[in-house]
Formats: C-alpha cells, structure tokens, sequence
C-alpha cells in the first residue's frame, strides 16, 4: 500500500514539474529571463551588457530603419554566435567572443543613427534560437 502511495506521489510530482516546462526555453542553464539589457552606447567601442550574468548564444546589432514611409530596410551591422549559450555580458561591439564566431562582420556606427541590439538563447533539443531581450539605441 505505502509503496503505489510512493509511485502515485512521485508520478504526480513528475507531472506537475512537466507542467510548469512550457517547452519554450532552452533548459540547459542559459538565460531564461534578462533584465535588463543595456547598450552603452557612448563607449569606444560600445558594450552590450546584461542582468543576471547568464550565457546567450546569439548577439545581434541592426541598423533601423527611420524611414517610416518607405520599404523596410532595417540591416544587421554585426552578428555573432556560437553553437551553446557561451557568450557572456560583458560584450564589445565589433569584439568577437571567446568561443563565438562572427557571422556578420560589424561596420562602423554613425552617430545620429538608431540601432537594435538583441540576444538570444540556443536551444539544443530543438535547433532554436529565442529572443530573450532586445533594447534599443542611438549612437551619440
């Protein structure tokens, strides 16, 4: 009798624990939740940094575009990743991480110019990349 109490609770268990997984996120000790995402942007080169002090696989700089009339022609201006969540705050622009490798070279960033840096995740059982946080700047 206490031992299929035993199963009955720890299959429970399992359950409700399987329950709270979305399945979403990568699961393996990467950022799940970042706050804040911040740019400095001011610096020579600019750094990217982020809270809690967790690895990412993916960061990403875009040029925005301001043209809200015409066609979307927001660019990446530099982007790098490496195949785990391996790359950790502190970032350089234009700085490749240890581990990580530059997909798109970086282009100097004007001033004036507003730009999109974002970070994501690497999810090995599913081949995914997720966002887990995107801020926005503009080059003084």
């Amino acid at each position: 009798m206490m031992k299929r109490f035993t199963m009955a609770l720890m299959t429970g268990l399992s359950l409700a624990v399987l329950a709270c997984d979305d399945g979403a996120g990568p699961g393996d000790g990467a950022c799940e939740a970042v706050t804040p995402l911040s740019v400095d942007a001011a610096g020579s080169p600019p750094n990217i940094a982020w809270t809690p002090a967790c690895g990412v696989a993916r960061v990403e700089v875009i040029r925005l575009d301001n043209d809200a009339g015409g066609p979307d022609t927001d660019e990446t201006v530099w982007r790098v990743e490496s195949g785990s969540n391996s790359i950790d705050p502190t970032v350089q622009y234009g700085v490749v991480p240890t581990g990580a490798t530059e997909l798109v070279p970086d282009v100097t960033l004007v001033s004036g110019e507003q730009y999109r840096v974002a970070i994501y995740v690497f999810d090995t059982p599913t081949g995914d990349y997720f966002l887990q946080a995107s801020a926005t700047f503009t080059r003084p």
